[in-house]
């Protein structure tokens, strides 16, 4: 465990760095806040003990500027500090610092504070290395299917990426969006027609209106069948929800479930509008300059 210590008195500095190499800490030291601020970009601290009153940058303007930083890991942050009042302490929580020690410093408190952001580090790194494990799982599985749909058909894997694609171009200029679900709806629209592995192949090839009315039927299937496949995992639930609803339209004549208006997600109402701009340009072969004109006859009735 890393420990960086950050104290203008030369005489307190070397005290405590000979504390905490007796509790089987590695140190790092620096006498003020600029030189605390250049030992953090290159040296891996997991817990900085800093002194709050400083020339220049003080305990209080590093904490503010760590909080503000993203660094690879969490960092416990405790102020030792003179000014002890309840408003201090409030600045100093608010400023970033996670605990703080009174002057004069009673070193076994001290060491019991160090360690209690020791074991908080430490949870973190194993709940940070738990969800890169969980990250890495989620983008196989979606490989995979990538895969699948590479091998069915490649003009399909293609138009499913492409779809994907657009959908997080046009999700980014909704405001209603929250970027936390630019991810979702590229998973989503890449997995849009998963279901559609599941059908003949032979039907694939007809239009809906050379279908019978029992292909009719088998091929309104596949959002349900998308949705079938993708809700066996737990972390794709909310794709399998997207890709349920991707065929509704706005007047509510779409499928498999007559939604309607805001009652379709919008993040499913972006990846229709995406499927359909693809499909207007590659299976339509739409000249561009016609595109805004097709997409407003859809307005209101397949797309919002």
């Amino acid at each position: 465990m890393n420990v960086l210590i950050v104290e203008d008195n030369p005489v307190s500095l070397s005290l405590m760095e000979n504390k905490f190499k007796e509790w089987g800490y590695t140190t790092f030291s620096a006498q003020n806040g600029m030189e605390a601020w250049t030992s953090l970009k290159s040296n891996p601290v997991n817990i900085v003990v800093s002194d709050w009153i400083m020339p220049g940058i003080d305990g209080l303007s590093l904490c503010r500027r760590i909080r503000e930083t993203d660094f690879e890991h969490y960092m416990y942050l405790i102020l030792v500090t003179a000014q002890n009042s309840q408003q201090d302490i409030i600045q100093g929580l608010e400023a970033g610092a996670d605990d703080y020690v009174a002057k004069p410093v009673d070193f076994e408190e001290l060491r019991a504070r160090v360690k209690i952001g020791a074991r908080i580090v430490r949870t973190e790194r194993k709940l940070s290395n738990e969800h890169e494990l969980i990250k890495r799982s989620y983008l196989q599985t979606i490989r995979m299917f990538t895969n699948l749909q590479d091998a069915f058909d490649d003009g399909f894997g293609w138009r499913s990426r492409r779809a994907s694609e657009l959908s997080v171009k046009l999700a980014k200029r909704v405001p209603d969006v929250p970027k936390e679900d630019y991810p979702l709806v590229e998973t989503a629209a890449l997995l849009h027609d998963i279901g559609m592995l599941s059908l003949p192949r032979e039907l694939l090839s007809k239009k809906r209106g050379e279908m019978t009315g029992e292909e009719r039927r088998i091929f309104l299937s596949h959002p349900i069948l998308g949705e079938i496949v993708l809700k066996e995992i737990e972390s794709l639930r909310p794709v399998a929800e997207l890709v349920r609803a991707h065929h509704e339209q706005f007047n509510g004549r779409g499928f498999p479930d007559g939604l309607h208006g805001d009652g379709i997600p919008l993040l499913a109402r972006i990846i229709t509008a995406a499927v359909a701009y693809n499909n207007l340009i590659h299976k339509g072969k739409v000249p561009l300059e016609n595109i805004p004109e097709n997409l407003q006859r859809m307005r209101g009735y397949q797309l919002d």
